[in-house]
């Protein structure tokens, strides 16, 4: 802009009401969850660096579909269950980091395993307690089994759930753990196979500040 915003009113016309409120959104999820025995001040550094390039590649990927632009804030939401369990059953949070760990099993396989359920669906029904939108909570639901879903082309639910596959792509490249696979039949079935390399320089461009430690 042409000149400073240096007060309130202002600076809410500038960002948007829809902008202001991911934001507060995200300062509140972020600051209701504090490190214990079980997860580390590292750990969460390393969680918010995740939620946050999965964020930023979401918008990227957003801005050349026509996806709702309330993927960001769902991309950004999507792990806010691990959060959940590390603080309500940090011992069961501690078993299933350990194992996931030690196998070299995705994170939501090993809480499958135990509970049937896993931190998606934890932080889902989070976010619907708390009034968000549903199309956020069915993305958050399902970012680890989009096909649960009924697709037809690129919707919100495959956004979150590339955006975070492509987010621990460029983590691995830059010393974290493996990614998980992308589930090519399902992006095929979707039409979104083509977009991938477009998709994968978004992803490159909006540059994770570290590797990023915290489990798949």
């Amino acid at each position: 802009m042409a000149r400073d915003v240096t007060d309130i009113k202002t600076t809410v016309s500038c960002l948007g009401l829809t902008v202001l409120y991911d934001l507060v959104i995200t300062v509140e999820v972020f600051r209701s969850f504090k490190a214990n025995e079980f997860i580390n001040d590292k750990y969460l550094e390393d969680f918010h660096n995740h939620s946050q390039l999965s964020a930023r590649i979401a918008a990227g990927i957003s801005q050349s579909t026509k996806v709702n632009s309330a993927v960001v804030l769902a991309a950004l939401l999507h792990d806010v269950g691990k959060l959940v369990i590390a603080e309500r059953t940090p011992a069961h949070f501690a078993r299933v980091l350990a194992q996931s760990e030690e196998e070299g099993r995705p994170f939501h396989e090993i809480e499958e395993h135990f509970t049937h359920i896993s931190h998606a669906e934890v932080g889902a029904y989070l976010l619907g307690l708390w009034g968000l939108p549903y199309s956020v909570v069915e993305a958050v639901a399902h970012h680890h089994h989009p096909r649960l879903v009924p697709q037809v082309g690129i919707d919100m639910i495959l956004v979150v759930y590339v955006s975070n596959i492509l987010a621990q792509e460029c983590a691995a490249l830059a010393g974290g753990p493996p990614a998980l696979p992308l589930d090519m039949d399902l992006l095929e079935q979707n039409k979104a196979v083509s977009f991938l390399p477009e998709w994968r320089k978004i992803a490159e461009a909006a540059d994770p500040p570290q590797p990023v430690a915290v489990s798949t």
